[in-house]
């Protein structure tokens, strides 16, 4: 047997075991920032996710979003804009299946970058940070491979500086 041979049954064997328990998804969500000083603002943000299942109770994920647009606030009599432009993170997920319904605890790190301006000066900065991130959801199973999920999440909160909100979506699991 050439080695091609060999590596093309070895990946068709292994394949199945290194997809069981992984999954993939995306969700949409309704994201409030909210800092010292500043009125809140919203903005809306789109997430894909890859994770695997390692037991019933555990799973572990990667995220990474988009904003899908900005909001305005006003400050000290100036019209301050916000954008965020993207976040990723790493986080473990417990939870514990009830009947069709999966309802967890995340918690995790994500790293955030934005986007500030004033819009009546024409200037703009850009500003990223790394913070815990924490929040609770539930899964609902349509049939085995495919769940609807809706979440609260803390994507970060550090420096007086609080970014959260609430999410839903759809998985494939593999």
């Amino acid at each position: 047997m050439n080695k091609k041979t060999l590596l093309a049954l070895s990946l068709s064997i292994l394949s199945p075991v290194a997809f069981a328990g992984g999954y993939a998804g995306g969700n949409v969500s309704v994201l409030d920032y909210s800092e010292n000083g500043f009125e809140d603002m919203s903005v809306t943000a789109a997430a894909a996710k890859l994770g695997f299942q390692a037991t019933d109770h555990i799973s572990g994920e990667l995220r990474v979003g988009f904003g899908l647009n900005d909001d305005s606030a006003t400050a000290m009599g100036e019209d301050i804009s916000l954008e965020i432009d993207n976040y990723f993170g790493a986080y473990g997920r417990v939870g514990m299946p009830v009947g069709d319904f999966y309802p967890y605890a995340v918690a995790g790190f994500t790293r955030v970058e934005l986007t500030a301006g004033v819009t009546s000066m024409g200037v703009s900065m850009s500003d990223s940070g790394t913070s815990v991130s924490y929040g609770v959801g539930v899964d609902y199973s349509i049939n085995e491979a495919i769940s609807l999920n809706a979440e609260y999440m803390n994507l970060y909160d550090r420096d007086a500086v609080e970014i959260g909100g609430f999410s839903v979506g759809a998985t494939y699991h593999f």
